[in-house]
């Protein structure tokens, strides 16, 4: 059982739900990324919720260019929400509930970040792409309005501007992997492998 605690929501998963959602998990050919959006609490009471979506989680199956759709209660398999070249879906790497309340989602394969809409999966649009400054795509991190992107080819993270507009670059980062934004909204822990892992740590703001 693990429970988490993000901003006054309450996410649960119980046992049963993990071993259904993990043989669908144990099938998928690439990396996966999961996300919940929503409350199993009431959501009149929490403001930070997405209430259209009450309890969900999303598989992003970068091996299959399709990101999936769970129950987040019981782990029922509740369809597909985005998937092919239509929807922009090319190797999908983070999926990311952003500020607006649209899903945003990292894409490896185009180099870009694509929002769409929670409840009904539809893409609204395409936030950023620029491969000249971002390439692969992996993590993606709010802070207020600004989104962060972090790149695995570029070795970067861009920062964005609440219109997908690029503001500045941190950078550089060899071989990045994977990125975690402090409680303090400033701290950037970034995991990158050279000769050896690390975990470089840098200052937002500077």
């Amino acid at each position: 059982v693990r429970r988490r605690t993000s901003q006054d929501c309450r996410f649960r998963f119980s046992v049963d739900t993990v071993v259904k959602m993990g043989r669908h998990i144990a099938k998928l050919v690439l990396g996966v990324t999961v996300v919940l959006a929503g409350c199993t609490d009431d959501a009149s009471e929490c403001e930070t919720c997405v209430p259209r979506v009450p309890s969900t989680v999303f598989l992003s199956d970068r091996g299959n260019d399709t990101i999936l759709r769970y129950d987040g209660r019981t782990g029922d398999f509740e369809g597909v929400f985005a998937e092919g070249e239509a929807q922009r879906i090319d190797r999908p790497a983070s999926l990311r509930l952003g500020p607006s309340g649209y899903a945003y989602l990292a894409g490896f394969g185009r180099g870009d970040v694509v929002r769409y809409d929670v409840a009904s999966g539809a893409m609204k649009d395409v936030f950023y792409w620029d491969t000249t400054l971002l390439e692969e795509p992996l993590e993606l991190a709010f802070r207020g309005d600004e989104t962060l992107v972090l790149g695995n080819d570029t070795g970067n993270v861009v920062v964005l501007d609440a219109h997908g507009r690029a503001t500045r670059e941190l950078g550089y980062m060899r071989n990045a992997l994977d990125m975690v934004l402090a409680p303090d909204g400033n701290t950037l822990f970034v995991g990158v492998e050279t000769d050896t892992a690390s975990i470089q740590v840098w200052d937002v703001d500077s």
